[in-house]
């Protein structure tokens, strides 16, 4: 794979959002007064959530009920906001002028590089020694998004647990494991002595793998790794956090016409159905479980966040973080070019912000799948 892989960078004026986001400091998601709660549910058009709190039974459950509904007003009180967002990111349509309502897939325009002839031997030679000195030094961490279950793969349990099949029975965590324990010793130059450690001759730092788990799946995936001793990856430090939760909205209208659309869904009378809020999820888990500040604190620099469905990825891969490493990037992303054009795959591409964004297969064109550089057999497809 490694003749038809890009890199690309994705600098800090293309992905900076300019819109300021609520850190809802104002809102006291704390308070579980239940007039309180009725005012704001009411004020965000989700006051239907109270309407059996009557007859929840106990005094306990009423409270506990309370506390979820407080906890949730900060998403609440912004639904709508989000919905609207949401809604009209999903609008852009593949043409290559504006749409009606101003939408337009245009190729990435940003820095690429390309892991083949195009790159000579030596410049991957140094990025990987660039990326394996920060292993070395600590300041390069993985973040692997391992919130899902197997059930698509016919599993019961966290897809990191599942067996794909090899002769040595290996799951999907002990793979990444394994190979981020390999690349340990790699940075230490095969032996890892303290003659060949950085800062000042100290100790080679171990390298962090992050796992961000789901409320669902944490507790099984965290006892996974202790069963298995994490796989006896010593130099390998794991540490476990859980994605957040978002309540579930209705999407369909009711028999008598009425709108449904957008509702809060309740799992009962006294609970609102709830999900895991999917990889975007990322940002606002790394804050509140702490390990934002704890990898501020071990001196942690770069990150290489993947998925665990990814069962050929190279975590931390040296040559990927050197590459960026050595661009100063705020944000980089590895992918394999597509094998044709209508290969039934995501693309990347920007929107008419400048911003980049990924393209599902489906919003594009024949036009702009088959649309190469040139105009002979030779050119590299536009939306590659």
């Amino acid at each position: 794979l490694h003749s038809s892989l890009h890199l690309y960078i994705l600098s800090s004026t293309m992905t900076n959002d300019n819109n300021n986001n609520d850190n809802n400091n104002d809102i006291p998601n704390n308070n579980n007064n239940l007039d309180t709660i009725r005012q704001r549910y009411e004020a965000a058009g989700q006051g239907h959530v109270l309407k059996y709190y009557d007859t929840i039974p106990t005094d306990d459950e009423k409270e506990k009920f309370r506390n979820q509904l407080a906890n949730s007003i900060p998403v609440v009180d912004h639904l709508k906001e989000y919905l609207e967002k949401a809604q009209s990111s999903s609008k852009i349509v593949a043409t290559t002028s504006s749409s009606s309502d101003g939408c337009t897939i245009k190729p990435f325009t940003g820095p690429v590089v390309s892991l083949d002839d195009t790159t000579t031997a030596e410049e991957k030679d140094n990025w990987r020694k660039v990326g394996l000195e920060a292993i070395r030094k600590g300041h390069i961490a993985a973040l692997v998004l391992a919130g899902g279950q197997g059930t698509r793969l016919g599993f019961d349990g966290p897809k990191g647990c599942y067996n794909i099949g090899l002769p040595s029975k290996k799951t999907l965590f002990q793979l990444l494991t394994e190979r981020l324990e390999r690349l340990q010793v790699l940075a230490a130059g095969g032996g890892g002595n303290d003659d060949d450690a950085g800062d000042g001759g100290s100790k080679q730092q171990q390298l962090s793998l992050y796992v961000m788990t789901s409320p669902l799946n944490h507790d099984e995936t965290v006892s996974f790794f202790e069963q298995h001793n994490t796989f006896n990856c010593k130099s390998v430090q794991v540490y476990f956090f859980p994605q957040g939760m978002l309540p579930c909205l209705d999407s369909s209208n009711d028999k008598d016409g009425g709108n449904n659309t957008n509702k809060v869904l309740l799992e009962g009378p006294g609970k609102i159905a709830m999900a895991p809020d999917g990889n975007g999820g990322i940002y606002t888990a790394l804050e509140k479980s702490g390990m934002l500040q704890q990898m501020e604190e071990q001196g942690v620099k770069y990150i290489h966040a993947f998925s665990i469905d990814n069962a050929l990825c190279r975590p931390a891969d040296p040559v990927f973080m050197g590459y960026c490493i050595s661009q100063k990037a705020d944000c980089g992303n590895k992918v394999v070019w597509k094998s044709e054009a209508h290969e039934k795959v995501g693309v990347l591409a920007q929107d008419n912000d400048g911003k980049p964004c990924i393209v599902e297969y489906s919003d594009l064109s024949k036009e702009m799948a088959e649309a190469t550089t040139t105009t002979d057999d030779d050119g590299k497809l536009v939306f590659g």
